[in-house]
């Protein structure tokens, strides 16, 4: 029985490298679209194929696709909070996206599963489901813009044959991690967390992440939006779980989200200076002040979701750290 291919974007990337471990543990042949091959990082672990390409491309992208392949998987996304990176952002969110709808028609792509976020349906108050109204595009974050634009691409290659759903995750915490979450983690340990901020949000496990994004290439329903969340929990609670765990002090109160706004706005400010990009900005201050809830019912009846409890989950983060050298 000849194997099934996929095609996956963003590889290299903490969602992607746990997706493509996914398929090649299941079997599949997969073929990885990378930026510098030859620095694929966790890639060089797994049986894959790495081949070099843009997503500004479509003649490229048709090219590099296998013809009629099982699935191809759009997980590529940028997610910059620094206003002077929006125009690329712009390009890779978006036009990548239509890039990419345009390249698996071409090529009779089987079905398309694109690695989309809760924040596509923009900051709100409520718990977001697949009847919610999109409300990214009237979000104040451009990140947020970007990610509803892209869904939009996608639909209007649903409208055209396209046989896609989406996955939308909160947060993600998990192996392969060493810049999001986890970089707030080796903060803590090394005793240098500058503060919390008072937002929440639900956690999903990048394992079952990966999982449902297998699982909807079968069982995904077509234009379903498919949200992967958890139990929800407070950024002190979950990094006064990592002080405890690691040993260390945390703070015992969060900022002021006025504050937050503060240091966001003066960093930003420091960075049209010295051209760096600044590790807090304005929109990623609105981010981490908000609350992200979602309801996983449908990923969990169709895609087989299954949330892990959020204490397990950071477990399970630290001990990849340690064991990757990375957590003394």
């Amino acid at each position: 029985m000849a194997s099934l291919t996929a095609f996956v974007t963003g590889a290299t990337g903490f969602v992607g490298t746990n997706l493509v471990k996914l398929l090649t543990e299941r079997g599949w042949q997969v073929r990885a679209l990378c930026r510098q091959p030859a620095r694929a990082g966790f890639l060089d672990r797994f049986p894959v194929e790495k081949v070099q390409g843009e997503l500004d491309d479509v003649a490229r992208l048709a090219q590099l696709i296998p013809s009629g392949v099982d699935a191809v998987f759009h997980v590529a996304g940028d997610t910059s909070i620094w206003p002077r990176e929006r125009v690329q952002q712009y390009q890779t969110n978006v036009i990548g996206t239509r890039n990419m709808v345009n390249a698996a028609l071409a090529v009779g792509a089987k079905r398309f599963i694109h690695t989309s976020s809760i924040a596509a349906f923009g900051l709100r108050d409520d718990v977001v489901n697949e009847h919610s109204a999109p409300l990214g595009k009237q979000a104040p974050i451009h990140y947020y813009q970007t990610k509803a634009l892209a869904e939009e691409e996608v639909r209007a290659g649903i409208s055209r044959g396209l046989s896609a759903s989406f996955i939308n995750p909160g947060h993600i915490l998990g192996p392969f991690d060493t810049n999001n979450w986890a970089r707030l983690f080796l903060l803590t340990a090394a005793k240098k967390l500058p503060g919390v901020p008072p937002g929440s949000g639900m956690f999903a496990d990048v394992r079952e992440v990966a999982k449902a994004h297998l699982a909807a290439v079968r069982y995904g329903a077509v234009g379903m939006n498919y949200f992967l969340g958890g139990d929800e929990i407070r950024f002190l609670e979950l990094l006064q779980q990592a002080g405890a765990a690691l040993g260390v002090p945390v703070p015992t109160r969060p900022l002021p989200a006025p504050l937050i706004y503060l240091v966001g706005a003066i960093k930003e400010t420091a960075a049209a200076v010295t051209n760096k990009v600044p590790d807090v900005t304005r929109e990623g201050a609105r981010i981490v002040c908000s609350q992200v809830r979602c309801d996983s019912s449908r990923a969990i009846t169709d895609l087989g979701y299954q949330p892990t409890p959020p204490a397990q989950l950071l477990a399970d983060t630290l001990a990849w750290l340690r064991d990757e050298g990375l957590l003394r």
